[in-house]
């Protein structure tokens, strides 16, 4: 029995009347040759010419054979008539004659086509391949001479030989002579695979993460804007502390919450924790008259300068921001909101609040998350003020798969995935006598490289600000991380990837984050928690080996 592609008739060929030719010779091919002929039904191509007119055609069957090659046989049912103008007709079984190609041109032009693919096939070479052409026509009776010059009888099989349509199969491909078959032209095992390769091949289109996390991010972005109508419900409340854990739109909301200020005309500082995150608050916002955008050590600098008093410890700047602010003789403000608040001590924002022009009624809003495995500096100040009566409980800046590996390692109130389900976290252990670098550079380039994904996309995170110095310092590392320039998250050069650590990373996020888990790493649930949590759509954890249960089974 011949191996048949396909296997079995689809429908559309079962069901159709029309081609009830093609379905007698499907199964007579198949119960008649044996299991070394492949027999291939209705191949179609595509041919693009060089001046670009395309012309498609198809091939009832092709017949492969590892000795005899290749045989290209074009079926017509029906009673077939030719015309002066070697036009050909065939008449249905419901007397409904119709138009119909030359069966014989069609093969050969299927025939040359199929040779010219193969030829340009890199495994194909030079090879000589016996190759021939045939008709079949299962419905009309023999007839004992040639139709036409080019349609000799011998390339012709009918009615009466479809019971011995294989002898007739063998015949054309020279197998059929009672002695050993001629090895010239033979397709050969290598050839019948390539042919194969090029007509049945197996393809597996793997969708293109580029495209993939277009399309999440912009999902991510819409629903994080849905949040805005918490805002509304607050508005009357000049005093306001709102939790919620990483990714549930804190950073969207302060955003909002200083536009609205500004819009009343309110004189308002907008302050963070980390250098990175308040350039970023700085660039989004713009510089705006009554708006004063900073990091809080920063603010405290800034005010020192002006009083003329800068110290060289920032903590130093930070215990005397009051006396500088009055020092410098700078305006009171009419409200202030903190991002990040948790990572502000006590006393910080209790001298914050005296910088209100209405100390006990000035607008004064924080914004913190609520993660208990993250350290809290201010947890007496925050609950000393009303608390939302929502609380962000949905999860807008991770898909749902970065989500439930990083869920393990938060310990607040119940949050909930909204986002996105996304692509499979992907882990890459390293040995850890190489550490590493060498992993991460792989990563990285064939994120860009073969991926697609832009550099401004991705950021790489690490534990400490030394691991990233020993690295611009070895042979594995310099200026480039995955043949690519890399920047500070302050900085953020274009054309270049970030490359810094998670704790400076806080409060900002991008498309793909690569987290470097160093030694030890596995066990600091608030890195762990804050590095996954920067990534909206791809992340990437590369740690040592055997530790990854650490990350899926995080011991308590």
């Amino acid at each position: 029995m011949a191996l048949m592609f396909p296997k079995e008739l689809p429908l559309e060929v079962v069901d159709n009347p029309l081609l009830k030719a093609e379905r007698k010779v499907y199964q007579a091919l198949k119960d008649q040759l044996s299991d070394d002929f492949h027999a291939f039904h209705s191949v179609s191509y595509l041919s693009i010419e060089e001046s670009g007119k395309e012309s498609d055609g198809e091939c009832d069957f092709i017949i492969a054979h590892p000795v005899g090659g290749l045989l290209f046989l074009e079926v017509k049912g029906g009673e077939i008539r030719l015309d002066e103008n070697d036009q050909w007709y065939s008449l249905s079984g419901v007397g409904v004659e119709y138009k119909i190609k030359n069966p014989i041109k069609q093969a050969k032009r299927n025939k040359f086509y199929i040779l010219e693919k193969l030829r340009q096939h890199r495994g194909w070479g030079n090879r000589f391949v016996r190759i021939a052409h045939c008709a079949v026509l299962p419905s009309v009776k023999k007839t004992k001479r040639d139709l036409r010059f080019d349609v000799p009888i011998d390339i012709l099989s009918f009615a009466e030989d479809m019971n011995h349509i294989g002898d007739f199969v063998k015949r054309l491909m020279r197998l059929n002579r009672g002695e050993e078959p001629e090895e010239s032209g033979a397709l050969g095992a290598d050839g019948l695979r390539i042919f194969e390769d090029m007509i049945n091949r197996r393809v597996n289109l793997k969708f293109s993460l580029c495209s993939r996390l277009e399309d999440d991010q912009e999902m991510i972005l819409r629903k994080s804007k849905e949040q805005v109508y918490l805002l509304d419900e607050l508005s009357e409340n000049a005093r306001m502390a709102i939790a919620g854990a990483a990714g549930t739109g804190k950073t969207v909301l302060a955003l909002e919450k200083v536009h609205s200020l500004l819009e009343q005309d309110f004189q308002t500082l907008f302050l963070c924790y980390n250098n990175p995150l308040g350039v970023e608050l700085r660039s989004v916002l713009g510089k705006k008259e009554n708006l004063t955008v900073s990091n809080f050590h920063g603010f405290c600098r800034d005010i020192a300068i002006y009083a003329g008093v800068e110290a060289d410890n920032p903590e130093e700047n930070a215990e005397n921001l009051f006396e500088n602010h009055e020092s410098a003789n700078h305006e009171k403000y009419d409200a202030i909101v903190i991002d990040e608040g948790q990572d502000f001590k006590d006393e910080w924002l209790v001298v914050l609040q005296m910088l209100l022009k209405d100390y006990d009624n000035g607008i004064y809003y924080i914004f913190y998350d609520d993660n208990q495995n993250v350290r809290h500096s201010s947890r007496e100040f925050i609950r000393s003020l009303p608390y939302a009566k929502r609380r962000l409980s949905q999860n807008f800046r991770n898909t749902k798969h970065i989500f439930s590996v990083a869920e393990p390692f938060y310990m607040g109130n119940p949050v909930r995935p909204t986002g996105p389900l996304g692509v499979v976290v992907e882990f890459k252990e390293y040995p850890i006598s190489v550490g590493p670098w060498v992993t991460a550079n792989s990563v990285v380039r064939n994120l860009v490289d073969s991926e697609g994904i832009k550099v401004e996309n991705i950021a790489v995170l690490v534990r400490s600000r030394s691991e990233i110095q020993a690295y611009l310092k070895s042979k594995t590392g310099g200026a480039r991380l995955g043949g690519k320039g890399i920047t500070s998250a302050a900085e953020r050069l274009n054309n270049s990837i970030v490359l810094d650590s998670v704790s400076r990373y806080k409060g900002l996020e991008s498309a793909a984050i690569v987290l470097i888990c160093s030694e030890g790493m596995e066990k600091d649930a608030e890195l762990l928690y804050t590095g996954m949590t920067r990534a909206r759509t791809l992340l990437y954890i590369i740690l040592p080996k055997g530790k990854k249960q650490f990350i899926l089974k995080p011991q308590s």
